[in-house]
């Protein structure tokens, strides 16, 4: 198949952004060709990963080639505003004439799903939406915003997503039935314990077995929940060890500095830019444990529509990971068992969250069993490959039928 995709793709940061390109890379190994549309380029400072030059060519892996809008296309409009949708669907449609394309599939639903649309009506082309948790929430529920991004969902020929989309929908006036259910899963021949470690010796971290790294990754948001991260830390101040933050830049980092700074463990804490998905690895496996505190995802979103994958991509590594306890209930995670393949925690209540810290902190080794616990109960449940073929069949189908 010839592939548009029209989504978030690095040097975006982000869980959209990295399934977009682990998705990519994929089914361009399968032998399809990918015409990534987007406007990547464009991303702000704070929201862009670091990649260095001699890596650049990473973001084109075999049989998918990059295509990104870019802000030099800028023109003064009154009001001013950058028109990412129309110059999405103008760049998505000269692809897709140069290059005969046999599907559009957008993930995420604003400006993308927007701009696919487009496309499928004015290229006359199949169309496979994707969306994320807060697009299906917060953004469609809004009403600024619900009548187009139902467009979006009712257009679409597919729409991949879960069994909560399918009762979306239905709540819509859409068919159910155009839902397709896929897996979320991480591919264990990317992340893996083997890949070489990340060097933080540039950022005043020894690079020592003795010298236990604490990392949190990601954006720094309430949901989030990195302050709790903090906290918890700030009770151990005695102890050795490190803080690394991969946050990116910004004014809640700042903030975030701000809050180290009043709880007195500013010493301990490094600030890292974003780093593309190829990188996550050699972060993961440089560190000692990877933690994630968010655990309700109320009232920032509805209860079930949160669904992290970091802190697998980190078990796949083989490293210890310290969660939220309401997300050890959700999907594969509710296999783990707490104190055996992970630790799981109240991010609000920083004294039990320093004992986890604590116990991290002081027996790294056994840190690393808690890993390699992980690690081979996710072997048990590889479902990578399996839900790259449910999504290439969907796609194969969707243009079987579209051409009768």
């Amino acid at each position: 198949m010839k592939i548009c995709l029209i989504s978030k793709y690095p040097p975006i940061e982000g869980g959209v952004a990295a399934k977009s390109y682990w998705l990519a890379k994929a089914l361009g190994a399968r032998g399809h060709q990918v015409h990534v549309v987007t406007n990547a380029d464009e991303v702000e400072d704070s929201y862009r990963e670091e990649i260095p030059e001699e890596e650049r060519g990473l973001l084109e892996p075999q049989n998918v080639r990059r295509w990104s809008t870019s802000p030099s296309m800028r023109k003064r409009f009154i009001p001013q505003y950058n028109p990412h949708i129309a110059k999405l669907a103008n760049l998505a449609l000269a692809v897709v004439r140069e290059v005969d394309v046999d599907l559009v599939y957008s993930h995420y639903l604003l400006p993308y799903g927007v701009a696919a649309l487009l496309v499928k009506q004015l290229g006359k082309l199949p169309l496979i939406v994707r969306h994320a948790g807060s697009d299906i929430t917060s953004l469609y529920r809004a009403p600024f915003l619900h009548e187009i991004l139902r467009e979006v969902l009712a257009g679409a020929d597919v729409v991949l997503g879960t069994q909560r989309t399918k009762a979306i929908l239905k709540g819509s006036g859409i068919n159910p039935e155009k839902v397709a259910v896929i897996k979320q899963a991480v591919n264990l021949r990317e992340f893996h314990p083997d890949n070489p470690a990340y060097d933080f010796r540039p950022y005043g971290i020894p690079h020592t077995a003795e010298y236990p790294v604490i990392t949190y990754i990601g954006k720094v948001s309430a949901l989030k929940n990195p302050t709790a991260l903090l906290r918890a830390a700030a009770r151990l101040k005695d102890l050795q060890f490190s803080l690394a933050f991969v946050v990116g830049r910004g004014t809640t980092i700042e903030q975030l500095k701000g809050l180290a700074k009043e709880l007195g463990i500013d010493q301990k804490c490094v600030f890292l830019p974003f780093v593309p998905p190829w990188s996550m690895s050699r972060i993961m496996t440089a560190s000692t444990c990877i933690v994630k505190p968010e655990s309700d995802e109320e009232p920032y979103l509805p209860r079930g529509t949160h669904y992290p994958i970091v802190s697998l991509e980190a078990m796949a590594c083989a490293c210890c990971t310290i969660i939220g306890e309401k997300v050890k209930g959700k999907g594969i995670y509710r296999f783990f068992q707490d104190g055996v393949h992970t630790l799981a925690v109240n991010p609000s209540n920083p004294e039990s969250f320093a004992e986890k810290l604590a116990f991290i902190i002081q027996y790294p080794q056994l840190a690393k069993k808690i890993g390699a616990a992980a690690r081979a109960l996710l072997e048990q449940h590889d479902e990578w490959d399996d839900a790259i073929q449910i999504i290439e069949s969907v796609f194969l189908r969707c243009v079987e039928t579209h051409h009768g």
